[in-house]
């Protein structure tokens, strides 16, 4: 231990406290091989917290097999590179002495399924891509659907949290145009959403008693997009039009 603390001081004053690296760097691996052979070889890292995050990427992010010792390995380094795996929001890398390293995992947790084909990408709530599944394999989660729909996706579900009565109708919510959101019921209804104001709209929607809520008329399409007039097409058989608000 003394001997690597004397190696090390050695390393900064003989490359000006790292900056003459590039000319220090035979050095720089005799001082790694020496701290080996004295018994701080890089040797073992261990991983918890993961489900999602297969051990084997973990391991490929530490870089073991580039450094002897922890004299050379580089835990911040390896921390943000073990971050940029798609499940990974916090990674925490411990050196302990002599030999090993700790890698302790936070994974981030799926928020939306946004679709695609025949394909399922799972997002989290700001928007991050984490992986694919089977179409409909969780069915847990919302749908989102258009492209940069992951995005905006977080404001939208927050917002319908506060109506679980159109939340359980609601099979998909799909990006349009990217500015605004429409809704697609398990009816086969839609809704069409404004830009702004997407509160006000919610709340127009489902204001009032079951059977009696603007969200209860038999329509085919309701367009909320000009809360001042807003269009109702009804189911075939029936006339639609123009309501004010």
């Amino acid at each position: 231990m003394v001997a690597a603390l004397v190696g090390a001081v050695c390393f900064l004053l003989l490359t000006d406290g790292g900056r003459l690296v590039r000319q220090a760097e035979p050095l720089v691996v005799q001082l790694d091989w020496f701290a080996e052979r004295i018994g701080l070889g890089f040797k073992q890292a261990s991983v918890s917290g993961h489900r999602m995050t297969s051990s084997s990427d973990i391991f490929k992010a530490l870089r073991m097999g580039e450094v002897r010792s922890l004299l050379r390995f580089d835990s911040a380094k390896a921390r943000e590179r073990i971050e940029a795996l798609p499940w990974v929001a916090r990674a925490n890398v411990l050196n302990v002495l002599p030999n090993r390293v700790e890698v302790r995992v936070r994974e981030r947790l799926p928020f939306a399924a946004w679709r695609s084909g025949e394909q399922d990408i799972l997002v989290d709530r700001t928007g991050r891509v984490l992986s694919g599944v089977r179409k409909g394999a969780i069915a847990t989660l919302p749908v989102i659907v258009g492209r940069d729909a992951p995005l905006h996706a977080g404001s939208l579900l927050e917002a319908l949290g506060h109506y679980p009565s159109l939340l359980k109708r609601i099979v998909s919510q799909e990006w349009v145009g990217r500015r605004r959101w429409s809704l697609h019921l398990e009816t086969g209804q839609t809704v069409h959403l404004p830009e702004k104001r997407l509160g006000q709209a919610l709340k127009k929607l489902c204001r009032g008693k079951a059977g009696h809520r603007l969200l209860d008329v038999d329509f085919r399409v309701l367009d909320l997009r000009d809360l001042g007039q807003f269009r109702v097409r009804l189911r075939a058989g029936r006339r639609g039009g123009r309501l004010r608000s």
